[in-house]
């Protein structure tokens, strides 16, 4: 048995140029260590990481620390600290 520890994040990017033109919508929530990726014709997905960094642009972070979507219909209800 090895003693390595592998240690799994993710991070949201904010949309690049050509996702911006198509106007792309942003489908994925974040709450701690916790990933929901929403699709339009199927049921949500949920994976889970030891971290998460949320850098996606166009939301507000709130006096408390925490992300909302600015957008409608982005996945607001899954606040993520913003670590």
């Amino acid at each position: 048995m090895s003693d390595e520890v592998v240690h799994i994040s993710v991070r949201l990017r904010p949309f690049n140029a050509k996702e911006i033109e198509r106007k792309m919508q942003n489908g994925i929530r974040m709450n701690g260590t916790e990933v929901t990726v929403m699709f339009p014709d199927k049921p949500e997905k949920k994976y889970t990481f030891d971290s998460c960094y949320w850098s996606h642009d166009g939301d507000v972070v709130l006096k408390n620390g925490y992300r909302i979507s600015a957008g409608n219909g982005q996945g607001s209800g899954g606040n993520t600290y913003a670590d």
